[in-house]
């Protein structure tokens, strides 16, 4: 790619967290979906860079971001950079969706809509998935390894319009997969990073 091309590129943006400032408050660079970090964690630098620490489980802190964000879209690409610290499967990088509580707003149940990504699913590998209908009705795209402890740049894809959804690891592409769903059908009144729909 030229610096032509990824210049087209960043002006293509809805969205961007870079986790740079101090406190709780999560600024959207692009857009005005701003965001919170939530339970306990503050932003905060690491090599002179904005960060956040992010702890998961049912207690840990996570990125508080805003509903709609994702189903108000038709394709989406979906970067971020991780340093994972290891640990139990199914922690989340990301999870966009809702959950089978009967008040689905920020209370974990067992997952219902959701598209999510983990850097070690059930078989040990880096996975996206997505779902209209909880686990029985998931679509998943496997990595061969879980995500490696040290800092990465993890890309989901869903592409609509070219019915597919990618899973890229520092610009290779690890896996694929057909997809037939839609964005749009997605109820995310959760939008976390670091924060399942699943209670653990």
């Amino acid at each position: 790619a030229t610096l032509a091309d990824c210049d087209s590129l960043e002006s293509l943006l809805s969205h961007r967290y870079d986790f740079e400032g101090s406190g709780t408050s999560v600024k959207d660079r692009v857009g005005i979906a701003h965001g919170v970090v939530a339970r306990g964690s503050t932003l905060s630098k690491l090599d002179g860079k904005g960060v956040v620490l992010l702890g998961g489980g049912d207690v840990g802190a996570y990125v508080d971001l805003p509903n709609g964000l994702l189903s108000s879209l038709q394709n989406a690409t979906l970067e971020a950079w991780v340093t994972w610290g290891g640990g139990t499967s199914w922690q989340r990088i990301f999870d966009f969706g809702d959950s089978t509580a009967s008040v689905p707003e920020n209370n974990q149940a067992n997952g219902k809509t959701y598209l999510f990504l983990t850097p070690k699913s059930g078989s040990g590998v880096v996975a996206l998935a997505y779902s209209l209908g909880g686990v029985a009705q998931e679509l998943d795209v496997n990595g061969t390894s879980s995500l490696s402890q040290s800092l990465r740049q993890v890309v989901a894809v869903a592409d609509d319009d070219g019915d597919k959804v990618l899973l890229y690891i520092d610009g290779v592409n690890v896996a694929e997969n057909t997809w037939t769903g839609q964005l749009s059908k997605i109820n995310d009144v959760n939008v976390w990073r670091g924060r399942s729909q699943y209670a653990t």
